[in-house]
């Protein structure tokens, strides 16, 4: 998944580079609605960093 919701401080910054061209690359409203839930529920999971 995306940047925001995939732990960014672990994540090396070629692969971090690479997941923001994907998202640029696939960027719908559908997406940044799933992108949005997934980061309330890990807000509300208390799930990140």
């Amino acid at each position: 998944m995306y940047l925001a919701v995939s732990g960014r401080n672990d994540i090396p910054f070629d692969e971090w580079m690479k997941m923001d061209l994907d998202y640029i690359d696939n960027w719908s409203l559908k997406l940044d609605f799933v992108i949005f839930l997934k980061t309330i529920r890990t807000m509300i999971l208390a799930d990140g960093h």
